[in-house]
């Protein structure tokens, strides 16, 4: 139920937005008509959550970068929720060029319309974080090149739903860390968050997921003949950096947990 909800959330955004999506049809190609009303949504989530955190006296560079969490918890919850619905009805042969179903084109232009809306807060608020960046760049390019073709949406699906089962624990993880110095909970909340957050993270980006992208991609590049093979190449290589990032990301999670372990074990023996 929950699942079928989630996918129902993005349809019923959709037609509430419909005015605006009709409004830029004329220079927006088919496959992204979508993509401006889902942005102007998310931009009035991170404005709304932006805000209201400014009200409860939280200022400086902490709001909106609360507010950018807000987007992500939204995207990922739906995201999670969506694809899982749609990866649950994949039936054998697990074909990463199938073309796109109206439901799976729908959920593309929603994360791409996310990803947009994030990288214009970053180039705003926070330019210097090159990392998460580069990391919506690829994404971005990778939609972009599926929704382009009309092929292959499943694929971005199973990458986004790989990508995106662990940020819940990480906006909690990332929340907390920022208010740890203004709220006594933060600090706890961050405490109990942390171990299980850098667990996640790990086992899903360097134990799992390099299993199960090592068979994606090569379905991607040798069984998926719809998708040409210059796309191909390029798509597969947007992975393995993405796959690279990850490992990285893994390793600067491990390093400061450990840290954080070590400067709790200093206080407590002074």
């Amino acid at each position: 139920m929950v699942l079928a909800t989630s996918q129902d959330v993005i349809v019923h955004i959709a037609k509430a937005l419909w005015p605006i999506t009709e409004s830029v049809r004329s220079w927006v190609p088919d496959n992204w008509a979508y993509v401006p009303a889902f942005m102007s949504f998310f931009i009035q989530v991170f404005s709304v959550s932006t805000l209201w955190v400014r009200y409860v006296n939280i200022g400086g560079k902490k709001a909106p970068f609360l507010g950018s969490c807000a987007m992500s918890s939204l995207h990922a919850m739906t995201c999670i929720f969506a694809g899982y619905a749609e990866l649950s009805n994949w039936e054998q042969p697990l074909n990463l060029d199938d073309t796109n179903t109206p439901i799976q084109s729908l959920q593309l232009n929603f994360s791409l319309a996310y990803l947009l809306a994030d990288i214009l807060y970053f180039l705003l608020f926070d330019p210097s974080d090159w990392f998460f960046l580069a990391h919506h760049l690829l994404s971005v390019l990778y939609l972009g090149a599926s929704l382009h073709l009309g092929v292959g949406g499943i694929s971005a699906i199973f990458v986004f739903f790989m990508g995106e089962v662990t940020t819940p624990l990480y906006n909690i993880f990332s929340v907390a860390k920022t208010l740890k110095e203004d709220y006594a909970i933060a600090s706890n909340i961050l405490n109990l968050v942390s171990p299980f957050f850098t667990f996640s993270f790990v086992l899903v980006r360097s134990v799992i997921s390099p299993v199960l992208i090592g068979y994606f991609l090569k379905n991607l590049l040798f069984e998926s003949p719809a998708i040409p093979a210059p796309y191909r190449v390029f798509m597969a290589s947007l992975v393995t950096c993405g796959m690279v990032g990850s490992q990285v990301w893994s390793y600067k999670l491990v390093k400061g947990y450990r840290k954080a372990r070590a400067g709790a074990g200093h206080r407590k023996r002074d």
